[in-house]
């Protein structure tokens, strides 16, 4: 009897250890999974861009769910319909990076000009929501594994701001992002520190601290599959979410 119980004793072990295995594995499969959704479902998008004569689109994608950001509105109509045609996607927005132009208003006789105001986006009946507009931005940048900003970065910052200032009432979350390249513990912290470095230059430029919080997730969220220097350079990053209109 002693040594059939041993013998069952040893026998739930391994079957214990093999069933929180799957589990691991199908929980660290999880997002990985999703991501590897997006960039199929974003290559194929600029294939089917490129095959059409589209050239220089930008191509986002979270889920299922496209925006297609063009350098004209010429192709906006074609873009659309092309990306929604891709197998795979759910929905699918367009817009285009053409500035909105300044409405000039003629001097009234015997009254001195106003000076004119800081340069900002006038938002226009048509404009695209706020989100789309922040996500169509350059890549906020930094010094290599560092918090500093880059003449570049600095330039996005200025935009960011004109957009926010454009849409007093709008609040936003700054999230920053890491490779998995360091240690967790680093890239936390780093993530952490140039969020709140995008925080600090808007407020700056004149936006209040009430309208912004910053967070960091080190490599936690990748974008894409932390597999390659491409993939990596896209996944650090500087996110901006729209949390109020």
């Amino acid at each position: 009897m002693a040594a059939e119980s041993r013998r069952a004793r040893g026998l739930v072990v391994p079957i214990v250890v093999g069933v929180v295995g799957l589990v691991a594995i199908s929980v660290g499969q999880d997002v990985p999974g999703r991501h590897s959704i997006e960039g199929d479902l974003r290559e194929r998008s600029l294939h089917a861009l490129q095959d059409a004569g589209i050239n220089g689109a930008e191509v986002r994608f979270v889920g299922r769910d496209g925006t297609v950001t063009l350098a004209s509105s010429a192709d906006k109509d074609r873009a659309l319909g092309i990306v929604r045609g891709v197998n795979g996607v759910r929905v699918a927005t367009v817009v285009a990076r053409e500035p909105v132009p300044e409405a000039t208003a003629e001097p009234t006789p015997g009254v001195e000009p106003s000076p004119s105001p800081s340069p900002s986006v006038s938002p226009s009946p048509s404009a695209p929501p706020v989100q789309v507009q922040l996500g169509a931005l350059p890549t906020v940048t930094f010094e290599n594994k560092s918090a500093t900003l880059t003449p570049q970065g600095q330039a996005v910052v200025v935009n960011i701001a004109n957009i926010l200032k454009a849409h007093p009432t709008v609040k936003i979350r700054i999230e920053g992002h890491t490779d998995s390249r360091g240690s967790d513990a680093a890239n936390l912290a780093l993530s952490q520190a140039r969020a709140l470095a995008v925080l600090n230059a808007l407020k700056a430029q004149g936006i209040t601290a009430d309208r912004m919080t910053a967070a960091g997730f080190g490599e936690r969220r990748p974008k894409v599959p932390d597999t390659s220097d491409a993939n990596r350079a896209t996944n650090r990053r500087v996110e901006l979410i729209v949390v109020q209109q």
